[in-house]
């Protein structure tokens, strides 16, 4: 994560903390995520990435000047977790704004992908996948950045 990411996540977490106390505040911001899933014994996991602050969220983030927003969540998810990942389709398509933590307004997209390669390397940001009983305990307890992964969820069984 680079220095200019570090502070963006400082400053988000400074804004989402002013907006606890009653004070509004906004920023915009766009990102895509990749909805990454693994089956074994008939149970689903999620995959999740560490964030800085101790919040999980999809691997995922910002696209690079000229990359497409696919492109953008397969080199997210390799430089996240060391996976490689075929981007199939979108879930979710938000281009409007849209209250995120209750502080942030963000259009993004979350794709669903698959696992085409690669070893889960959890010493570069954390990366873990998850049960959905544990991404349930783990939303109780505030721990995952937003509402918008429940929803994708809830969609990518929809699908």
């Amino acid at each position: 994560m680079s220095l200019k990411e570090r502070i963006e996540l400082i400053v988000l977490f400074i804004l989402i903390q002013l907006n606890k106390i009653g004070i509004p505040v906004r920023v915009s911001k766009r990102g895509n995520f990749a909805l990454v899933t693994k089956v074994e014994n008939d149970n689903v996991y999620f995959l999740f990435v560490q964030e800085m602050l101790g919040f999980l969220n999809f691997s995922g983030g910002r696209p690079d000047k000229g990359e497409s927003d696919q492109d953008s969540v397969k080199r997210e998810v390799k430089e996240e977790t060391d996976l490689d990942v075929e981007s199939e389709c979108p879930i979710i398509i938000k281009g409007e704004e849209i209250i995120f933590q209750g502080a942030l307004n963000l259009s993004y997209s979350i794709y669903r992908c698959r696992i085409i390669g690669g070893e889960l390397n959890p010493n570069i940001q954390g990366g873990r996948f998850l049960s959905l009983l544990e991404i349930k305990q783990l939303r109780r307890q505030g721990k995952l950045l937003g509402n918008y992964i429940c929803d994708a969820i809830v969609l990518w069984g929809e699908k």
